[in-house]
């Protein structure tokens, strides 16, 4: 479903909080999309990024299933995130 013309369209990039509970921007983006507008979550991978490319095993595990975590809360919201790198 596409979002017509003069419904909100909102991106929200995801940076260091992978969370829905307490981002309060997210949460009224997630109200809006409800009405009948579009929302794209994103979250960019920068494989240049010194704490990727310095993190150990244990860490990028733990980044990646926050990702998936976040997705599948997305998805429960009739969302999902865009993931980019």
């Amino acid at each position: 479903m596409s979002a017509k013309t003069g419904d909100p369209v909102t991106i929200h990039w995801f940076r260091k909080g992978l969370r829905l509970h307490d981002n309060p921007g997210l949460l009224r983006s997630l109200s809006l999309s409800k009405g009948g507008g579009k929302i794209y979550p994103v979250y960019i991978v920068d494989g240049n990024c010194y704490q990727l490319r310095k993190c150990s095993v244990n860490r990028a595990k733990f980044l990646l299933e926050c990702v998936q975590d976040l997705d599948n809360s997305l998805r429960q919201c009739g969302s999902r995130l865009y993931v980019a790198s």
